[in-house]
């Protein structure tokens, strides 16, 4: 458990630094799968913000059972590959409010 937190905190810690600048906007939330929170289930309701690096992108990652929204470099899926279980990078505004789950056989 100690990697997992470790992880989480490495993608909050990297990448997610706000501001009120002009940056891409994204969701900003952490939760367990199943537990039936907004970062899960009802993103539109979750808290978002707005990127302080004006080259930063959204991202969805889960980790085990955790799924986390928030800001990223855009190399970010490549540096946490092997420990994750899904990544998904996106450039536009609240884009990061896919299901956190990987489809088999599917490939964005």
């Amino acid at each position: 458990m100690k990697g997992l937190a470790g992880i989480i905190l490495f993608i909050f810690v990297v990448s997610a630094s706000f501001d009120l600048g002009s940056a891409t906007k994204c969701y900003l939330c952490s939760s367990t799968k199943g537990d039936g929170k907004d970062c899960e289930i009802n993103v539109e309701k979750a808290i978002f913000g707005e990127c302080i690096d004006p080259t930063s992108y959204c991202i969805t990652i889960t980790v085990k059972d955790v799924i986390t929204r928030t800001c990223a470099l855009k190399n970010m899926c490549d540096r946490v590959e092997s420990y994750i279980s899904y990544c998904k990078i996106c450039d536009t505004d609240l884009c990061n409010t896919d299901s956190g789950v990987s489809v088999p056989g599917y490939s964005t």
